[in-house]
């Protein structure tokens, strides 16, 4: 249930990014395409049953991340899941900003959540916003590849259309970012003009001090100037897609008040956040101190290791530095990390239905247990292990655990268990 979560509310935010980053690149062609093809490419989104799906996935994913992070034995990854973790944990504190610059601006503040809009303000008034906004969306497209692609890589029809997603992968986010450089480019310009003009009298710096009453100026002139023609970047083409104007409703003293409300909010936001997160590793450090039992690995080829009691034998594996096949890190999606129990005076934690169902799927016989799910008590394990640590994902369809020989990886990984080599 839970990795079904895990799953989904990925496949969901990664559908919502890339409509996002699909839909800035056509910033590229110009700055009118990139506004007036947003409603198309967010119809789906602003409907209420999936938008509150999407509020859901944003709630869900994160804190399973979290309780992942909790319930990890050990630190000690590969390079990919130290990116995939990092990149987890910055997430958040990039998009928190992003968030209520947009629900609470149009809810409170009444500013429009327009692309012209933001582009302005981040290219001209706040700069700093606009790097920001641009490391999200590396951040995010990272994670969002490294979860997609590790969970599709296990699947038997990925090798023969990987060869084109993966520069899908690469093109997207570039395209987006040309793009959002393009349009912030002629969104600089436009401004420029209508300064020049005398439509907009204020400075394009804005200090940190006044820059509640800026934005404050800048709101009333985007949804004033009714009658100015479309050259004017700020303007819908006709009355139809004239925003209401909100200016009236708040002072400009009531504005910078709220706006800087908010502003405290979106602190108080991201400190709760870094507290969550320091409790997490927190906590995680507390369940790790009550394991002072130990357990001997012995594996078939002559190597034995000592670990504490509490991680599993896929951790205690990586902890020692010992090559072990995990194609799905750790998460019981692929069953290579699977070993064969030849004894063990060490109680192990049952198999969970997760654990149990990928056996099943395997045909493994009841000896069998996948290393990444079993956790050993205080005693003397010993093992061997069915699949050799380089596998790769074309062993993993119609390679049975009795059929394991076959697999070149895996015919390998025996011989040398046998012959009592070292891996």
């Amino acid at each position: 249930m839970i990795r079904s979560l895990s799953i989904v509310s990925g496949l969901i935010l990664f559908a919502f990014i890339t409509t996002h980053l699909l839909n800035l690149t056509l910033g590229i062609i110009s700055i009118e395409l990139l506004e007036s093809s947003r409603p198309y490419f967010f119809a789906i989104w602003t409907n209420f049953p999936v938008e509150l799906l999407l509020v859901l996935a944003l709630l869900i994913h994160p804190l399973l991340g979290l309780r992942s992070v909790y319930f990890r034995n050990t630190l000690r990854m590969s390079g990919q899941d130290k990116v995939q973790l990092i990149s987890s944990l910055l997430i958040i504190p990039l998009l928190i900003p992003h968030l209520f610059a947009i629900k609470a601006g149009e809810q409170i503040l009444g500013i429009s959540p327009t692309f012209t809009g933001f582009l302005t303000i981040m290219w001209i008034d706040l700069p700093l916003e606009g790097l920001r906004q641009v490391l999200l969306v590396i951040v995010v497209w990272i994670h969002g590849c490294i979860g997609l692609f590790t969970w599709l890589r296990l699947k038997a029809w990925w090798s023969a259309v990987a060869p084109y997603v993966y520069p899908l992968a690469v093109a997207i986010p570039t395209l987006a970012l040309l793009g959002f450089v393009e349009a912030g480019r002629d969104a600089v310009t436009r401004y420029e003009q209508a300064q020049a003009s005398g439509q907009y009298q204020y400075g394009a710096n804005v200090q940190i001090e006044n820059k509640y009453q800026n934005l404050y100026q800048k709101k009333s002139d985007m949804y004033d100037a009714k009658d100015y023609k479309y050259e004017n970047p700020y303007q819908k083409k006709s009355d139809k897609y004239v925003v209401k104007d909100y200016s009236s409703a708040l002072s400009p003293q009531q504005f910078a008040a709220s706006a800087k409300s908010i502003d405290e909010a979106k602190w108080m936001v991201l400190l709760g956040y870094f507290l969550l997160v320091c409790a997490v590793f927190v906590g995680r450090f507390i369940r790790l101190r009550k394991y002072h039992e130990k357990v001997q690995i012995h594996y078939a080829n002559g190597l034995t290791i000592s670990s504490d009691v509490g991680p599993t034998l896929l951790e205690i594996a990586i902890q020692n530095d010992v090559p072990h096949a995990n194609l799905c890190h750790g998460k019981g999606r692929c069953g290579t990390c699977r070993v064969r129990i030849i004894k063990s005076s060490s109680s192990l934690t049952p198999a969970s239905k997760l654990e149990q169902a990928m056996l099943d799927r395997l045909g493994s016989s009841p000896d069998t247990r996948l290393a990444c799910q079993v956790g050993p008590g205080p005693g003397v394990v010993h093992l061997h292990r069915l699949l050799s640590a380089d596998v790769q994902p074309d062993c993993l369809h119609g390679c049975a655990e009795e059929e394991a020989v076959e697999c070149p990886e895996a015919k390998q990984a025996q011989d040398v268990d046998n012959k009592g080599a070292a891996i």
